[in-house]
């Protein structure tokens, strides 16, 4: 339903140009939620603005469905993209009603039967639970009702295409989630293809069918949810996309099943990816806060694989409600986040950590072969 190729923007700065748009190209599929996920100005916000129509890309293809609307010989103007967009400033009319808010893009459009409009506007209004609010002004309305007056106005139309830019950074967070869990279901419910633009990886988790996570204008990773978190292609992603532990290590040895790592505290084994890694070559593994664990006891009494166990001093623990985070230093002086449920007890500060080598992952581009 979207199709973007070898998308270029660029911007003028203090006599130079700086690329916001790099060289993007992805597709998205009928009925799919796509994320642009990144940091402020990596890029996301203006590929968005200019699927909407909003910005004049430099050069390369936009596509709507089976409609060309950006090439070198075209430019389709906004209004005439079959689009719906909601904005993160909500961009609601205060000086309107609810109902007349909602009405607006039928009315630009040119619709003058007020049955057909009543029908569509009651239609979006009951989708978003907005249902008996058509006579309020929309200053009388809570953020989050704010928001849901937003997304009805940009389905109103039942357009092919849904555009969200950051539309749920001005809620609080307890709101936030509630609105993101509505939104999925609404764009489960009703099929429509979604470009969702994001910088919270929560969101972008919870929400996406498929995550693209942008940098510098180029899209660093593209994959589901799962694989973006769990198998990161760089240290860029595993950063960006949750906590991560990054170790730096020499190859000892390498086999299908595990690599054996030199580390600052002792051998480390991590599942190998499907290249080979030759002997000295240096890398850095990625380790999640939630894929280690604690001991109380010593590590030859641990039921666990005896490969990747460590002794550690721990530092402090941060009680946050479900989880409790543990800062602890290896005996080389590394720093590293432990997360366990809430109920982890560790009364000692001399403890080791334990890692099944599964999930400790070598990431692809770290990769640097030891004759370079």
């Amino acid at each position: 339903m979207i199709k973007i190729d070898g998308l270029h923007k660029r911007y003028p700065d203090q006599g130079a140009t700086v690329a916001a748009v790099d060289g993007v190209s992805f597709e998205v599929a009928q009925g799919e939620l796509y994320t642009l996920l990144g940091p402020s100005g990596c890029g996301k916000t203006t590929t968005l603005r200019c699927v909407a129509g909003l910005e004049r890309p430099d050069s390369g293809t936009i596509r709507l469905g089976d409609a060309e609307v950006f090439s070198a010989s075209r430019l389709v103007p906004t209004h005439k993209r079959d689009l719906g967009m909601v904005f993160q400033s909500y961009a609601i009319w205060p000086h309107m009603t609810v109902f007349e808010n909602a009405a607006f893009p039928l009315r630009v459009a040119g619709r003058r039967n007020r049955a057909k409009i009543d029908e569509a506007v009651g239609e979006a209004l009951s989708l978003v639970g907005l249902s008996g609010y058509e006579s309020r002004m929309a200053t009388q309305l809570s953020g989050g009702q704010q928001q849901r007056l937003s997304l009805a106005r940009a389905l109103v139309r039942r357009p092919a295409v849904l555009l969200l830019d950051e539309p749920l950074s001005n809620l609080d967070a307890k709101l936030r989630e509630h609105m993101r869990q509505e939104i999925r279901q609404l764009q489960q419910r009703l099929k429509i293809t979604t470009l969702f633009v994001t910088h919270d990886q929560i969101e972008a988790l919870a929400m996406s069918d498929r995550v693209a996570v942008l940098r510098d204008g180029k899209i660093e990773q593209e994959a589901s949810p799962k694989d973006i978190y769990n198998a990161p292609t760089s240290e860029f992603v595993a950063n960006f996309v949750g906590a991560t532990n990054i170790v730096k290590g020499t190859v000892l040895k390498w086999s299908a099943e595990f690599t054996t790592l030199e580390t600052k505290f002792g051998e480390l084994y991590a599942v190998s990816g499907p290249d080979p890694l030759p002997e000295g070559s240096e890398v850095s593994v990625a380790i999640r806060p939630e894929d280690l664990r604690l001991a109380e006891q010593p590590a030859s009494s641990i039921s666990i694989d005896q490969r990747n166990v460590w002794p550690v001093e721990v530092m402090f623990a941060s009680f946050t409600g479900a989880i409790t985070e543990f800062k602890v230093v290896t005996e080389s002086g590394q720093d590293i986040i432990v997360r366990g449920p809430s109920r982890t007890a560790i009364g000692q500060r001399h403890v080791v950590m334990c890692a099944d080598p599964a999930v400790c992952r070598i990431l692809p581009d770290s990769r640097i072969d030891a004759a370079v």
